[in-house]
């Protein structure tokens, strides 16, 4: 299935409200925590445990306030795995979570109950290294 791409997400949309992204964060760019992520899907790509991934695809409403902009989550990445099944992946590093992003997390789960909610820590070399996931 070399050439399988996802297709199309209608939901796509500017990802993060003008003036409120995230600081350092550059909107379609890998920080250097998702670029590692990045090695360890396009490893499992080639042992067939997954079929595809995109970088931030696409972006979810997590709910529409009445006369206010909508509330969004993106994931990082959004994983084709080869059962057919679909994880939104959130890439964190070794820092402790932001209670606010966890609670958009949550609610997209709950919203999007059809799609699979991922955690993917990165672990301290200390710790052993490598990756911790969480489903949500």
């Amino acid at each position: 299935m070399s050439g399988f791409r996802l297709p199309p997400v209608h939901m796509k949309g500017p990802g993060r409200a003008r003036g409120r992204q995230l600081p350092g964060h550059k909107k379609g760019k890998m920080n250097s925590t998702e670029a590692a992520y990045e090695q360890v899907l396009r490893a499992r790509k080639q042992t067939g445990q997954i079929l595809n991934y995109e970088f931030e695809p696409l972006s979810l409403v997590i709910s529409r306030p009445p006369e206010s902009q909508a509330v969004r989550w993106t994931p990082d990445f959004m994983v084709l795995n080869a059962d057919m099944t679909i994880d939104m992946v959130d890439v964190k590093g070794t820092r402790p979570d932001e209670q606010a992003q966890r609670a958009k997390i949550k609610t997209a789960a709950e919203k999007y109950w059809y799609f699979r909610f991922v955690v993917a820590r990165k672990q301290r070399k200390k710790d052993g290294g490598g990756w911790k996931h969480e489903e949500i």
